[in-house]
């Protein structure tokens, strides 16, 4: 939320004239879309209320006027958390320059219909052009002469448009006052990417201003979110900006301000309904605990106010007493509860009354309205369109949202067949999603897929099977034409009907598949565009349909039937596949005239063919199945050591599988390294393990086990790396991390690339099983997309180095001793880190540390067939990396390299602070090549307490230059027992308990399959024989 709704008496929205004009207007429709001279559709946000944040707008005020002692840089962010008012500090910043007559330009990202990136330059530059003439003649000028400036990057547009005519203009009449320039919600700019290119582009004029010599001053507003941070923090730009944190305020200026628009408040509701509320209502008592309740969000004090004041109720002072029932907790409330905690209970409490002032009779509607506005991402769900997709009449849709107007938009009647709900806080779609949070209401909410399923799921039929176009389908019928509704309803439900299908579980995926049991298969293809939204619900059909009997591909048409089968076989889906338990599978061919042929064939044969022409398969699935004994999986690691292990001809005519061999492969090796039974010994298991991952690799697939559904992910980043993107999600009630290995706007040789590091990482790190290893749960596939997120448990305490500096009085030792357990395993293992650090160190809610991040780990000495080459992603971070991974044609990092930076670890978490964290990086360089030079000074004594003679010694055998005179991890495990420390027993909240389970029953048809497929493997001849 960008900023409190506006209510009447104390926030007032301004509705702005457009008065866009000339080669911008003409270019660009939308160019003022969001900004301050907005079109008429758009809203500027509310001011702050006079008497508010007053300290705050003094501060902007004496800022951009140059009175403030404190203004060193041109540009001033503003961070704060949602709901602080942000947008209205902006707006009033506007409005009091431009009442003092300097130049002022705003974009108000997330209050436009637009939000475009290539629209906030020409908004910006229209905006200076009203109030500055001679600036606009010479824009206009440029314009004229092309055109194309609009459609080119911002950094060229803001040349172009503002830089150099306000150079020209001030070179010769220097301006009076700095032109100012506000940016707000920068957060709410699509993409993480366009974010950064602003916060560039305010980098580079920074830079340049001196050179440049314009008067221009910036102020820039946001969430603190994690990737605007980490460019304050270490980017370009940290040092070019003044910072200022909303929640620095005084805790009590920020509280009086609260209380102020709450009396205000509540000063308007007292007029709004004088005729039933006494005039010494309400006590000062209860406006403080309303206060208290709100602090510091002032959204959610007004919506209290909206709650307390609801036209419907027409009692407040009910209202009132009811909101402080449920939100106040208790009038002995302790202070110390954490502000924003306690605003979120608040916020839950109110979410929790309202839903249970729904009558019974309404409920059910109001969830599936909230259901169907959740899951249709496009943004022209009219009401009207809406309630028909449900069936529902004008009445019945208005009487189920009658509690709801504090926290949706609600279009009146007249508008309906215009305008859709919004929610006013995407936080009640998350309240709703959460058992803990929402309770019974959850449920509910759950409920109404199964129903929106239905109803979505009516309509396809309807689409597929008659005319559509007849209005008395339609429960509410408008005055203006109806066509147009038919037309959202073939494109509503088009979207949502087999996504919805897949949120389905217990009794309501049944009632689903009774309705899909009865459905017109053989015209799908009249209305499936895309074929893929057809995978997600296949995948689900077949995890939920025991029976078999939904979309029968015999009785349907041709075309339904190839394309159920090809979608089915394009997508992963449960292991172990009904499908891939029989024996005996049917080759169909469709020629270039669509003839058909087919005859019976062996299952080593089974193909996928092209999207076109070409063949297809048809399963039968009336054979029995068995479950493969512990002898047959013996065998069958018997024959992968003779027929593969033992032959490079072979492993490497293994590693050429592609498409359904390939699958099938990876998933019967993975499910017997998963094996309860423990067939696999220490001896194979890494071979196995390598084979499995340079298979994934390069079939670009990976085990079915892995996959994981009902992952549900944040829309902002949390971090990048080189090959990956951090989000924050949930999975079964828990909190989790996601990290997917795709970047949006990446070329596609990189995110092969990318796709390639995660399918190697995943399929290794699923295997690495520790108490100071991160586990992964599994693999996350976006719906539609490409990419491809590995899976693991949310660490509360985030990375060591933001932990040890978040929590400078935490012992050390315990968590060096985690590290060296974690690495202790991964070398028992054959498993090398290569990127020891403490940003891969995770430490979970209990202080238990993590080795993380195993994207540049690999498994050496032991090789799948004999040999010792090995294909890791890189060498690690040179601050911690041995110097012999820093010499010209160094080799890859092995045992001897990993203990040399697990000792740069170690003074990492006993300093607090990078190694080498006071030098620059051509000086480091330099010292790193210098030989005497190469290992980090000891820290003075106040900077590392716990760092003894004992331990330092130790950490400088680790650091020897010769690798192999280091010590090994036991043997540090070993020598720092003998100095006392010794590691103690630790509770761990990433349990492996908490991980999938993977392991599912394998069967003998898949052990034949594979072994049929090594056996057809063309032989060795005799001199490529290798040993095991």
């Amino acid at each position: 939320m960008s900023s409190p709704k506006a209510i009447s008496g104390y926030l007032s929205p301004q509705k702005v004239v457009p008065g866009a004009r000339g080669p911008v207007r003409a270019e660009r429709s939308s160019s003022t879309a969001g900004s301050s001279e907005s079109s008429d559709k758009t809203l500027v946000p509310p001011k702050c209320h006079p008497r508010t944040r007053e300290n705050l707008r003094s501060l902007i005020s004496e800022w951009r006027k140059g009175l403030s002692k404190h203004r060193a840089h041109s540009v001033w962010w503003l961070l704060g958390p949602p709901g602080t008012g942000k947008s209205a500090i902006a707006s009033t910043a506007v409005a009091e320059a431009r009442r003092d007559k300097q130049p002022c330009a705003a974009y108000f990202f997330g209050h436009s219909s637009s939000n475009h990136p290539l629209d906030v330059i020409p908004s910006l530059s229209d905006q200076l052009r009203k109030q500055i003439p001679a600036y606009d003649h010479l824009v206009e000028e440029r314009l004229s002469v092309d055109r194309s400036i609009l459609r080119k990057i911002i950094h060229t547009q803001f040349r172009e448009l503002i830089a150099e005519p306000l150079q020209s203009l001030h070179s010769q009449t220097p301006f009076s006052h700095p032109i100012v320039i506000i940016l707000d919600g920068i957060d709410q700019c699509p993409e993480n990417n366009n974010q950064r290119d602003f916060v560039r582009l305010l980098d580079n004029h920074c830079g340049s201003q001196t050179k440049m010599n314009v008067p221009l001053l910036w102020i820039v507003i946001s969430r603190p979110e994690w990737h605007l941070k980490q460019m304050l923090d270490y980017g370009g730009i940290r040092n070019k900006c003044d910072r200022y944190h909303v929640v620095n305020d005084e805790e009590e200026t920020l509280q009086q301000d609260v209380y102020t628009v709450i009396e205000d408040g509540f000063e308007d509701i007292k007029r709004k309904f004088s005729d039933v509320v006494p005039k010494d209502w309400p006590s000062k008592a209860y406006i403080r605990k309303l206060t208290e309740s709100s602090t510091p969000l002032f959204s959610v004090a007004v919506s209290a106010l909206q709650f307390i004041g609801s036209e419907e109720r027409h009692d407040p002072v009910v209202g009132l007493e009811t909101y402080l029932d449920f939100v106040c907790m208790a009038s002995d409330s302790t202070a110390s509860i954490a502000a924003p905690l306690r605003s979120f209970q608040a916020t839950d409490s109110l979410y929790i009354t309202m839903l249970k002032g729904v009558p019974n009779e309404h409920l059910s509607n109001l969830m599936n309205i909230l259901c169907l506005r959740a899951s249709y991402t496009g943004g022209n769900l009219s009401a009207c369109l809406e309630a028909n997709i449900l069936h529902l009449d004008q009445s019945s849709f208005y009487a189920a949202l009658d509690e709801m107007h504090s926290i949706l938009r609600i279009p009146p009647p007249d508008q309906a067949t215009e305008k859709g709900m919004i929610f006013y806080h995407s936080s009640f779609l998350d309240f709703l999603k959460d058992p803990e949070r929402s309770g019974k209401f959850a449920s509910e909410f759950k409920d109404s897929y199964s129903e929106v399923a239905l109803t979505t799921l009516q309509w396809y039929d309807i689409l597929l099977t008659s005319d559509i176009n007849n209005a008395s389908r339609l429960e509410w019928r408008p005055e203006t034409d109806t066509e147009f509704l038919f037309d959202g309803i073939r494109n509503v439900v088009s979207e949502v009907a087999w996504s919805v299908c897949c949120q389905t579980t217990g009794d309501g995926a049944q009632k689903v598949l009774e309705t899909l049991s009865h459905f017109d298969s053989q015209r799908l293809e009249r209305f499936v565009e895309n074929e893929r939204r057809l995978i997600p619900f296949l995948n689900w059909l077949h995890e939920n349909d025991s029976h078999e009997g939904v979309l029968r591909p015999r009785s349907a048409g041709l075309r339904s039937r190839l394309l159920f089968w090809r979608a089915t076989r394009s997508s992963p889906v449960s292991f172990p596949l009904r499908v891939e338990r029989c024996k005996i599978v049917e080759h169909v061919s469709i020629s270039s005239e669509g003839k058909i042929s087919s005859k019976p064939k062996h299952s080593a044969d089974f193909r996928i063919g092209s999207r076109t022409n070409g063949c297809y398969v048809r399963i039968q699935h009336d054979l029995p199945a068995y479950p493969a004994s512990k002898e047959s999986l013996v065998g069958f690691i018997s024959v992968l050591q003779e027929r593969v292990l033992g032959s490079e001809e072979r492993y490497k005519a293994l590693l050429q599988k592609t498409g359904a061999e390939a699958q099938q492969i990876l998933d019967i090796l993975d499910a017997v390294l998963s094996s309860p039974l423990n067939v696999v010994s220490d001896a194979v298991r890494p071979r196995i393990v390598k084979t499995l991952s340079r298979l994934s690799t390069s079939s670009r697939r990976y085990p079915r086990q892995l996959i994981l559904q009902g992952i549900e992910t944040e829309n902002s980043e949390l971090g990048r790396g080189g090959y990956g993107v951090v989000f924050k999600g949930t999975y079964k009630g828990n909190q989790i991390c996601v990290k997917t290995g795709k970047s949006p706007g990446s070329d596609k040789k990189r995110n092969e690339t990318m796709v390639k590091v995660f399918l190697r990482e995943a399929v290794l790190w699923s295997h690495l099983i520790h108490p100071n290893v991160l586990p992964l749960y599994g693999i996350f596939q976006p719906n539609n997309q490409s990419a491809i997120g590995l899976v693991s448990p949310w660490m509360a305490n985030g990375n060591m180095s933001d932990f040890l500096n978040q929590s400078p009085n935490t012992p050390r030792m315990p968590l060096i001793h985690d590290v060296l357990a974690g690495l202790k395993y991964l070398h028992q293992h054959h498993v090398v880190h290569g990127d020891l650090k403490g940003l891969n160190i995770l430490i979970d809610g209990g202080g238990t540390a993590y080795l993380a991040d195993f994207g540049l780990s690999t498994l050496i000495q032991i090789d799948p067939i004999g040999t010792a080459s090995t294909q890791p992603g890189g060498k690690g971070t040179y601050r911690w990396m041995a110097p012999e991974l820093l010499e010209e044609n160094s080799k890859r990092p092995d045992f001897h390299s990993d203990i040399y930076s697990i000792s740069s670890v170690m003074l990492e978490a006993f300093t607090g602070k990078i190694p080498f964290h006071g030098l620059t990086e051509v000086i480091l360089f330099r010292r790193l090549s210098d030989p005497s030079q190469y290992k980090p000074d000891r820290p003075d004594e106040t900077a590392a307490p716990e760092l003894t003679d004992g331990i330092w010694r130790i950490m400088q055998d680790c650091w020897i230059k010769d690798p192999a005179e280091r010590l090994k991890v036991g043997q540090i495990i070993e020598r720092l027992a003998g100095l006392g420390f010794s590691p103690s027993p630790r509770a761990t909240t990433a349990s492996r308990s908490k991980v999938p389970t993977r392991t599912g029953t394998i069967y003998d048809s898949d052990i034949m399959f594979v072994k049929d497929t090594l056996g057809i493997l063309k032989p060795d001849h005799p001199t490529n024989a290798l040993r095991v």
